[in-house]
């Protein structure tokens, strides 16, 4: 199995936020896989393991391969600290697989 995808994500804390995230097939990021059928939940934690602070069920548009996550103000708002760590995990039929495994940094706005 292949390791999961690494990359850092910045959040603003209390902003609506947004995830998209396009399954590929290939090391270029070109081809997308359709993905209809299966589901994905993006989940946030202090450390890897921890329990989870705050997560989303993705939005699956297929043939695209295009998975959004959405998390509101009230997801993030519970981000009191500077930095965490976030995984997607995709389950297709009985198998379950961790796809991104990275670090969150959260910034807090300047307009109140």
């Amino acid at each position: 199995m292949p390791k999961p995808a690494s990359p850092s994500w910045t959040v603003v804390r209390s902003d609506n936020e947004i995830l998209t995230v396009t399954i590929t097939s290939d090391a270029a990021g070109v081809t997308p896989v359709n993905i209809t059928g299966r589901t994905y939940v993006c989940s946030v934690a202090a450390t890897p393991g921890a329990s989870v602070v705050t997560s989303a069920a993705g939005v699956v548009t297929g043939v695209s391969g295009l998975v959004t996550f959405t998390f509101a103000t009230a997801k993030t708002v519970l981000l009191t600290g500077d930095a965490y760590w976030y995984d997607v995990v995709e389950t297709a039929g009985a198998v379950e697989s961790t796809i991104i495994l990275g670090r969150v940094t959260v910034l807090t706005g300047v307009t109140a």
